[in-house]
């Protein structure tokens, strides 16, 4: 009888061992995946620069007061010039019309960028995000406000050394 039970021990262990190696690969394959996932939010990090931008800019279907050619975007809107200008970000507010402005900041190699990735299917290219909006101006014409946003972040922290 003891020679039998020993026989079962030496079995449940071999099962035993044979669950922990499936158990440890299932583990060790899941990480595997989560962490050469290859995901892509640079699209989303132009749509993100643009609402900031837009709730900047607009406020209730008028071009916020004070807002023109010659305004600081940054410090109006509080953004941080060292990120938007480290070469990973730019944007482009228009307004057009009579009086109209241009404010360009960051790189703007990327606006480029971004359009060629529109007729080329590129993995590592700027993603880029724009949207034409009608204001009302302090004169009460109404205008058309275009402003583009473009990333080229490839994810990660974005360490501020100020």
């Amino acid at each position: 009888m003891r020679n039998k039970r020993a026989t079962s021990d030496r079995l449940l262990s071999i099962w035993w061992f044979v669950i922990l190696a499936i158990v440890g690969g299932g583990v060790v394959a899941g990480v595997f995946m989560f962490y050469s996932a290859d995901v892509n939010v640079k699209k989303i990090d132009a749509e993100i620069l643009y609402n900031r931008l837009a709730g900047c800019v607009v406020e209730h279907g008028y071009l916020v007061e004070g807002f023109g050619a010659d305004t600081n975007v940054f410090e109006f809107c509080h953004l941080n010039s060292t990120v938007l200008e480290g070469g990973r970000y730019y944007f482009e507010i228009v307004l057009d019309g009579d009086g109209g402005f241009k404010i360009l900041g960051g790189t703007a190699m990327l606006k480029e960028d971004s359009n060629i990735e529109k007729t080329v299917s590129a993995k590592n290219f700027p993603r880029g995000y724009s949207q034409v909006e009608k204001v009302l101006t302090s004169s009460s014409d109404m205008r058309n406000l275009k402003i583009l946003a473009v990333s080229n972040m490839e994810g990660g922290a974005i360490v501020d050394e100020n």
